[in-house]
């Protein structure tokens, strides 16, 4: 199977951000602006601007599009503790009714989302699970967490996004699932499990046949002799692709 290539969405560059990084971990973050089309853009063209604050991050998405601000392996300001993870920014105002990560413009948005870090991490080898704050102070940056996660486990930062009422276990699913859609997975089909429905088959012929037998005159009994033939003929058949 072809490696799978990391997102390549629209590249609005960000003024400020540091060197070389090999991505581990993807960490999402909230924008504290609305969600709407046109959001990624207009955060993006901040960040590119001469008055830009010394922050950015890799992505940044909307209901409509996600943009991208600095390459893969180059670190982004994002939540302090930045080298070795990639920042993705999602258009929410981090406050408001916890319902709204499940309205129309947060789910076509978080499938945006969804698609992108299924690439990044398939690409990358990065796991497609949230780690516990234990499990950052221990192994350091890897699979997909927040930016408030981040703040728990290594400091140097204030920040609580992408906030309490995050689908996080509807997230990683949604990203699995992608990721599974392009590594083309699916359920393996068992040989055993064919074997019932081939040998009900069998018996029900079987028992089509007795039936036909039972016809009391004499142009039944042989068309009841003919397909009785004719069943036992299949059966034989079936039998032979239920020993394979």
């Amino acid at each position: 199977m072809a490696a799978i290539a990391p997102p390549s969405p629209p590249m609005i560059a960000a003024r400020y951000h540091g060197g070389a990084q090999t991505p581990k971990a993807v960490v999402m973050h909230g924008t504290v602006s609305p969600c709407k089309r046109g959001n990624a853009r207009a955060v993006a063209n901040w960040w590119h601007a001469s008055t830009s604050p010394k922050t950015s991050a890799h992505y940044v998405a909307d209901p409509g599009e996600s943009i991208q601000c600095v390459g893969d392996h180059t670190v982004a300001y994002h939540c302090g503790y930045n080298t070795g993870s990639i920042g993705y920014e999602l258009s929410d105002p981090q406050t408001g009714d916890p319902k709204r990560w499940g309205d129309a413009v947060h789910t076509a948005m978080l499938k945006i989302a969804a698609k992108d870090v299924a690439r990044l991490c398939l690409a990358y080898g990065i796991e497609i699970k949230r780690p516990s704050v234990a499990e950052l102070k221990a192994k350091g940056p890897h699979g997909i967490y927040g930016h408030d996660d981040s703040r728990r486990a290594f400091g140097h930062t204030t920040h609580t996004d992408p906030g309490p009422d995050f689908p996080w276990a509807h997230f990683i699913v949604l990203v699995q699932a992608e990721a599974d859609a392009l590594t083309h997975k699916e359920k393996p089909v068992s040989g055993p499990a064919k074997t019932p429905n081939i040998t009900a088959a069998i018996k029900l012929m079987h028992q089509t046949g007795l039936a036909l037998q039972k016809i009391g005159n004499k142009e039944g009994k042989k068309i009841a002799k003919e397909a009785v033939a004719a069943l036992h003929k299949h059966a034989d058949e079936l039998r032979k692709i239920e020993v394979k």
